[in-house]
């Protein structure tokens, strides 16, 4: 486990409690349950170089890569990571990619069509680095170019998932506002109501479907709506998360909505092993379209986002399979979202709007006997946090 100081030392003779309960953390070799992918949108694979320097190097340049995304991704104990085809193109970058992947990582490869001989070449023979393929165009043009592919579908390449384009009259159709932005992947609505989407031909040439939640939209009815469909029974469905607007402009800062869409993405993943999950952003976006806070800044600290994920995965990693599901408003407007394990039950707890956080007791009462977990720790602690934020508590009872 790695642990940060940012420069802080313990004062001389000052011992660190001994007898705190931290949770530990999981290795994407070590997750038993790695319920969150992430979109590797920024660079993974930069190189910077170091300027001569007596310390190191008087006269030359020194080039070094800059790790700490990686580790961030490591320490996180995510598995599964999203990049785009270019990543196979670049002999440095497919190197490592078959170190990470000795490390515990899987990818999601994602690109349109046509794809050229070479990279396609490079995708069968390294066809074990990847869980998934997503194709992302217009359904006939998908499906007229795999009819010409001289690779069996179901051998010789990555599971494909099918993840339609949506031109700006299937926006405006659908009621949304649109924005000059390009947007894929089936809504709920296209895979509940829509009788007009050719399910049949996917499902003869897909293993599964991409399905966005947008920011507006509620990560448990698109969880729903997924296992209500009679339409894609037979197709592995990965919902896209998205933790950025609609619209490109607006800056997206809302760090508890962020928390919230993260927490109930891998609760849910949790109990619905079947049900792939990406989020869309890693890192902070700060400038161009769709500025946004993300779960590392863009030094690659880790904000609290990144520290859900990270104690959320070792939780989900101790308490084992969940089994039931149960959600309730208490008064008050506390909301609490309980999973039941193997080995505990796990309580996500979510305050009121506003600032009134009284009925505390009510909520203390509400809960079996256990511990509360410090997401920004991960320490366990038996009383109630003094400091209620609108950040989202963890209550854990063990068995």
């Amino acid at each position: 486990e790695f642990v940060r100081s940012y420069g802080y030392q313990l004062e001389q003779f000052c011992a660190e409690d001994k007898n705190i309960h931290n949770i530990g953390a999981v290795s994407p070799n070590t997750n038993k349950f790695p319920t969150i992918g992430i979109d590797l949108r920024h660079d993974w694979c930069e190189l910077a170089q170091i300027p001569p320097s007596g310390g190191l190097d008087e006269f030359d340049r020194k080039i070094v890569r800059n790790d700490y995304g990686l580790l961030a991704l490591w320490e996180m104990g995510t598995r599964n990571l999203r990049i785009p085809l270019t990543d196979l193109a670049d002999d440095s970058r497919l190197r490592r990619l078959h170190d990470l992947h000795d490390l515990g990582f899987v990818f999601t490869l994602y690109s349109t069509v046509p794809i050229n001989r070479e990279i396609m070449e490079r995708i069968v023979n390294n066809r074990h680095l990847f869980e998934a393929w997503e194709l992302i165009g217009y359904f006939d043009r998908v499906k007229e170019w795999t009819d010409t592919l001289d690779y069996d579908v179901n051998t010789d390449l990555p599971p494909l998932f099918f993840s339609p384009l949506k031109s700006k009259s299937e926006t405006i159709q659908s009621g949304q506002q649109y924005f000059h932005v390009i947007n894929h992947g089936f809504t709920t609505k296209d895979i509940t109501q829509n009788q007009s989407q050719p399910f049949a031909e996917i499902e003869s040439i897909f293993k599964g479907i991409v399905v966005r939640c947008r920011i507006t939209e509620s990560i448990l009815e698109t969880f729903e709506a997924i296992q209500s469909s009679q339409q894609i029974q037979n197709l592995l469905p990965t919902i896209h998360v998205r933790l950025s607007g609609d619209n490109p402009a607006p800056f997206q800062g809302d760090e508890p909505l962020l928390c919230r869409r993260v927490i109930e993405s891998m609760l849910h993943g949790w109990r619905l092993l079947d049900i792939r999950v990406i989020v869309d952003t890693f890192v902070d976006n700060d400038r161009g379209y769709f500025p946004r806070l993300g779960l590392v800044d863009r030094e690659f600290n880790p904000r609290i986002g990144a520290k859900i994920i990270k104690h959320f995965q070792s939780l989900t990693t101790k308490l084992g399979i969940a089994t039931s599901f149960k959600s309730k408003v208490l008064y008050g407007g506390w909301e609490v979202l309980s999973v039941v394990a193997e080995n505990g039950t796990l309580n996500v707890i979510f305050p009121p709007q506003g600032d009134d956080k009284s009925n505390l007791l009510e909520l203390q009462n509400s809960l079996s006997q256990g511990q509360w977990l410090s997401w920004e720790s991960g320490h366990f602690q038996s009383d109630v946090p003094e400091q209620i934020s609108q950040y989202p508590l963890a209550h854990v009872s063990w068995n």
